[in-house]
């Protein structure tokens, strides 16, 4: 985990996520994605590059469920960072379906940052 970030690159588009760290979640073993949580942070136009070292504080915390090709913001939840990794507090009865998730083959976690436009992203997924 890096001490500090570079927020609002220039090259990075308004309205773009700048970074990701996301944890996708399958509540009924499908195989399919239901929702995330989601530790982001977006571009806001015309924001300056920024460095810093709070990146709790500079990121949305967000729940989301998907429908059809849809996603929707459903709550948001607490998160920390314990020595090198994230840590995600999320309420059961904020999110009732998420209490269905008991294994770790109904998950995966997700990392993205962006250094550029549309297709300049590195992504990194597990398992």
């Amino acid at each position: 985990m890096p001490t500090e970030l570079i927020l609002n690159r220039a090259a990075v588009p308004d309205n773009y996520v700048d970074y990701c760290w996301q944890i996708n979640v399958d509540t009924n073993s499908d195989g399919r994605y239901e929702g995330d949580l989601s530790i982001m942070h977006v571009k806001e136009p015309g924001a300056a590059e920024t460095k810093t070292s709070d990146i709790l504080g500079s990121t949305d915390h967000q729940i989301w469920k998907y429908s059809g090709d849809t996603a929707q913001a459903i709550g948001t939840f607490e998160a920390g960072i314990k020595g090198n990794a994230f840590t995600f507090d999320v309420d059961d009865t904020t999110v009732t379906d998420f209490a269905s998730v008991t294994s770790a083959s109904q998950s995966s976690w997700v990392l993205a940052y962006r250094y550029g436009g549309f297709a300049d992203v590195c992504t990194d997924k597990w398992p």
